[in-house]
């Protein structure tokens, strides 16, 4: 029982790590997004706004794809299927 303590505590402290990697790349997503938006109200050439707003749905769709990943890493954590929650992580 004791061997199956020690094996599940490395399990967590994985699975914490990734999450914060996962959530560390969400806020940068985050703040590139503002950025580009900024960026997008002071422009006034018609290519470079649709350069951009092809940017923003690309980091939109990415934001939303990690925001997902967290949710349903936290999710399968909170069940008792540390595993799954893992592979989910593991796959970003």
């Amino acid at each position: 029982m004791f061997l199956r303590m020690e094996l599940s505590k490395p399990s967590i402290e994985e699975y914490y790590t990734l999450l914060r990697k996962v959530q560390k790349s969400l806020l940068e997503c985050k703040s590139e997004i503002s950025r580009l938006r900024r960026l997008r109200r002071k422009c006034n050439n018609p290519e470079t706004i649709a350069k951009i707003d092809e940017k923003l749905e690309k980091l939109i769709d990415t934001k939303t794809h990690l925001e997902n990943v967290i949710s349903y890493a936290r999710k399968c954590r909170h069940q008792g299927r540390l595993d799954e929650a893992l592979e989910v992580l593991k796959e970003v």
